[in-house]
């Protein structure tokens, strides 16, 4: 009888060792994997083109915590994030492409390869590819010039003086620069985005003839500010393309109908 009480004390304790065993075990995993997707990563990469004119607007956009950073002119990046976090890639003239590292090993450095794929306009006879913007459009995208601003930490000297630290993180931090290089980015976005419908509207009336593939070109050569875009009428606005058009024609020789 003694021997078979042993016996039962026995399984009994086994059993409830094997049991914590596996909840420990469990309670490991659980906590390392936790620790693994909040994990901070450094990320690399390489965009495969080769692009004569250099990746100067190519940008890294962290979607998760909506932070950026400009890639080099050799078509090479780095940003830190964390492992869950999804990252898109957009450069002038090419598909956005993402990455993300969250099915991956975890690791402290990654390196990643990326080919962004060309926007392809396939364009044939009485077809539009892009509707002409209408003047609600237009007004609606002037607008928006200028509304992305880059918000600092602190605004005022005064702020400055009673917040010292926080001062010399905003002057020296790599992150804050990085906010304002992707606030001066948007905020040349919205211009562009403002003047290329305007010139399409005027290609529409006949006024300006371009191909899609010239805007990119033409835009970047005509010297209209953010201030005057905001604050002048679309015909101030349109007598300036027209005006930088006829520079343009003749310096690139444009053919016209």
């Amino acid at each position: 009888l003694v021997y078979f009480f042993c016996t039962y004390l026995k399984c009994f304790f086994s059993a409830k060792t094997i049991a914590t065993s596996y909840t420990i075990l469990f309670f490991l995993f659980f906590t390392s994997e936790t620790k693994a997707q909040d994990s901070l990563v450094i990320i690399k990469g390489k965009v495969l083109q080769d692009i004569t004119t250099g990746f100067s607007d190519m940008l890294i956009v962290n979607m998760t915590k909506g932070t950026g950073v400009y890639g080099n002119l050799d078509g090479t990046f780095q940003i830190t994030a964390h492992k869950n976090d999804l990252m898109k890639i957009s450069c002038r003239g090419y598909k956005t492409a993402s990455i993300s590292m969250k099915d991956s090993v975890l690791k402290a450095e990654y390196f990643v390869a990326i080919k962004l794929s060309l926007l392809e306009i396939i364009q044939q006879e009485a077809v539009i590819i892009r509707p002409t913007p209408t003047l609600e459009d237009l007004k609606k995208s002037q607008s928006e010039v200028g509304t992305y601003q880059y918000k600092p930490l602190l605004n005022s000297p005064l702020e400055m003086f009673f917040s010292p630290i926080t001062a010399i993180y905003q002057l020296f931090s790599k992150k804050e620069a990085e906010k304002q290089k992707y606030a001066m980015f948007m905020s040349q976005k919205q211009l562009d985005d403002y003047l290329v419908g305007v010139t399409r509207y005027l290609m529409k009336s006949g006024l300006i003839d371009l191909t899609e593939e010239e805007m990119p070109r033409f835009i970047a050569r005509c010297p209209i500010s953010e201030d005057f875009a905001k604050e002048a009428s679309l015909y101030e606005v349109s007598t300036v393309l027209n005006s930088c058009y006829k520079e343009y024609a003749r310096r690139y020789k444009v053919e016209r109908y």
